[in-house]
């Protein structure tokens, strides 16, 4: 297998696989993007997935669950649009992304801790917006600064 490796000037030269992973593992910036995508998506791939077996255990009904679900994405929506256009304003990619990825990851962390302790409902519908608004926008801000 072999990818195309693209100089500024045009020309098109080609490296071997084993070549271009190498190189990858070696650039210090595709790791820190790679492993902050890696502690936000995996989570929240989790949790949207297995939302109703997480949350059935501890008396939560049906609708309860759909709305945190839907409260997930309606923030996230929200999210997206503000922090692309502060990201489009600032130019600054990779701060949003370090700080966003970091609260997600304790956001999601209280949220499971919450749930042993039987927080109220109510909290979790804010901890959703909130990890609506701070996961979502990360998918876009990583590819963007992936690419």
């Amino acid at each position: 297998m072999v990818f195309d490796k693209r100089s500024l000037g045009g020309q098109t030269t080609k490296m071997p696989f084993k070549d271009s992973v190498a190189s990858l593992v070696k650039n210090r910036n595709f790791m820190l993007l790679f492993f902050g995508f890696m502690l936000y998506y995996g989570p929240l791939a989790t949790l949207s997935s297995l939302l109703n077996f997480l949350f059935k255990p501890f008396q939560f009904t049906d609708v309860q669950i759909a709305i945190l679900g839907a409260t997930v994405i309606g923030s996230g929506l929200i999210g997206a649009i503000a922090v692309s256009y502060y990201i489009s304003r600032s130019r600054h990619f990779a701060p949003v992304l370090k700080c966003l990825a970091v609260a997600s990851v304790v956001l999601l962390s209280v949220g499971l801790v919450g749930l042993k302790f039987s927080f109220p409902f109510w909290s979790f519908g804010v901890l959703f917006s909130i990890l609506g608004i701070l996961l979502t926008p990360l998918y876009a801000v990583s590819y963007d600064l992936g690419c």
